[in-house]
């Protein structure tokens, strides 16, 4: 039941590469309206915060073309890809939120 209200898509987190990692989950959380985070530190916000600054146009238009780096996308296997791809879309009206 709460996993409907789970922005973040599971597969992201299987990604091995730390920076790809968190790019991958801070491009999906950026187009989201998320209102709670829960992470094991401080740090790991700041992380996500910094990732977005450094990459923010990028991300934006991803978002704005519902697409996500193909370097991203060869982490992860054919089904994760797949299960990623579905739960990305084109979401230009997010970005007037941004």
């Amino acid at each position: 039941m709460i996993k409907k209200g789970y922005s973040a898509i599971y597969p992201l987190f299987t990604i091995e590469d730390y920076d790809t990692r968190y790019y991958a989950l801070a491009r999906n959380g950026l187009e989201h309206d998320i209102t709670i985070s829960i992470c094991p530190s401080i740090a790991n916000l700041l992380r996500y915060h910094q990732v977005i600054m450094d990459n923010f146009d990028e991300m934006v238009e991803e978002i704005r073309q519902g697409k996500m780096r193909d370097s991203i996308l060869n982490e992860l296997s054919a089904e994760d890809r797949a299960e990623v791809m579905a739960r990305i879309q084109p979401n230009p009206k997010e970005l007037t939120n941004l």
